[in-house]
């Protein structure tokens, strides 16, 4: 708990493993070596000084390693891309002695105290770790396939590796949904399997819809499921799905809103409700959505107890800007540097303090943090060997970029 010059270390837990957390713990490592921030569009300001002891850090994540969500389309139709999508934690070499990982699952924070209440993944023992700060990087909850169920790897692979092996076998598979998820799924299924008839079902007049991008970028979206052979209907929705058995073969019956009907081998649901994964947070600092309020330097809301000891980052926090990996890994950034200004100053422990504990010296008031900047809608979009990639320019213009450098390879760990 001490440095070897007696330095009290405060402990840092993050909740949740994925992209924030991610960014956060990967962040404040670099920076507390002497290194500098992942790179990033919207990079906070330099540290003029950092601490003089660092931080323990524990990850608490219910899988037992990283899951690269950006890449889900791909990984359900690529055995050899699912492989590489899942990273054990043990397996991170930055986290072998500088981070503690415990697998398990967040049942409430206490934040007067201080203290979350857990289970580890292999028991119903409740159990209880302090800290000093927290952030909340849950993300949200999605199904399969759209994001795995699996908490370990080796399930996951199992899950993945069956689900291919139903694509490879299908004549038609109909993806339901056209927002940027199912568009992927769809391009993506088309692209490994180029035999299989792929169709996309969307409810509403174009793709993409509730989504605030450029008319040009939704259009150039449905050319190319076009162009890939992918048959979109717009304008219906899925009433019912019935299984059947056509001349021996078990197969879906979807019946449509506009009367018609498709049979599919597979179907693949990517329009269904996704909730913030916050149900372990007090309500107070939840919005009408289940969503984290925060302030802009991503700390709990002022009203709350301890507000400047607890930040959230990620797609659990209500945030201008499409929910994606850029903005959690840029609100990750800005938590890292918060996170070391307030431990450098000093001012969070005084009224903690306990007697013999060191820390760095204490200003008189708060350290002054940093504001993450709002958010500009932006996209990347994966179709095939494609990717659509609009930065949020006010002139609405666009780019077409190699897939693989948008999809990206091993999470931006190396």
């Amino acid at each position: 708990m001490f440095s070897s010059e007696g330095f009290y270390r405060p402990h840092i837990l993050v909740v949740g493993g994925s992209y924030g957390g991610l960014s956060v713990v990967a962040n404040l490592l670099n920076l507390m070596k002497g290194g500098t921030q992942m790179s990033s569009p919207e990079l906070p300001p330099e540290l003029e000084n950092l601490p003089k002891a660092q931080p323990r850090i524990t990850i608490l994540d219910e899988r037992d390693g990283i899951y690269h969500t950006m890449g889900s389309p791909l990984v359900m139709s690529s055995s050899s891309f699912a492989r590489e999508a899942w990273r054990y934690f043990k397996d991170i070499p930055q986290f072998e002695k500088d981070v503690c990982i415990v697998q398990g699952r967040a049942l409430s924070i206490d934040v007067a105290s201080r203290v979350a209440k857990y289970h580890k993944h292999d028991d119903d023992v409740t159990q209880e770790m302090p800290y000093d700060f927290l952030v909340v990087a849950t993300g949200t909850q999605r199904r399969w396939p759209v994001v795995p169920e699996a908490l370990h790897k080796t399930e996951y692979l199992q899950n993945v590796d069956s689900h291919i092996q139903r694509l490879r076998d299908a004549k038609q598979v109909v993806v339901v949904g056209g927002g940027a998820v199912g568009v992927e799924f769809a391009a993506e299924v088309k692209t490994m399997f180029p035999k299989t008839n792929v169709t996309l079902i969307q409810s509403r007049p174009t793709l993409l819809a509730s989504e605030p991008l450029p008319t040009s970028f939704k259009q150039k979206a449905a050319d190319r499921l076009e162009e890939l052979g992918i048959e979109v209907r717009l304008g219906c929705r899925v009433v019912s799905q019935t299984k059947s058995s056509i001349e021996g073969h078990n197969t879906n019956v979807l019946a449509l809103s506009n009367g018609a009907s498709i049979v599919a081998d597979e179907v693949i649901c990517t329009n269904l409700p996704h909730n913030a994964s916050t149900d372990f947070l007090p309500k107070e600092i939840l919005d009408g959505h289940g969503y984290i309020s925060v302030q802009s330097t991503l700390q709990f809301p002022s009203s709350v107890v301890n507000a400047e000891l607890h930040y959230a980052v990620g797609d659990a926090v209500s945030w201008s800007g499409i929910k994606r990996v850029g903005n959690a890994f840029i609100m990750g950034q800005f938590v890292a540097t918060n996170l070391l200004m307030q431990i450098h100053g000093g001012a969070w422990a005084v009224p903690f303090k306990r007697l013999g504990d060191a820390v760095d010296d204490n200003p008189v008031g708060l350290t002054k943090l940093v504001d993450c900047p709002p958010m500009k809608p932006m996209m990347a979009l994966s179709l095939g060997k494609l990717a659509l990639v609009y930065r949020g320019d006010d002139s609405g213009e666009w780019t077409e970029e190699d897939q693989e450098a948008v999809v990206g390879r091993g999470l931006g760990i190396e």
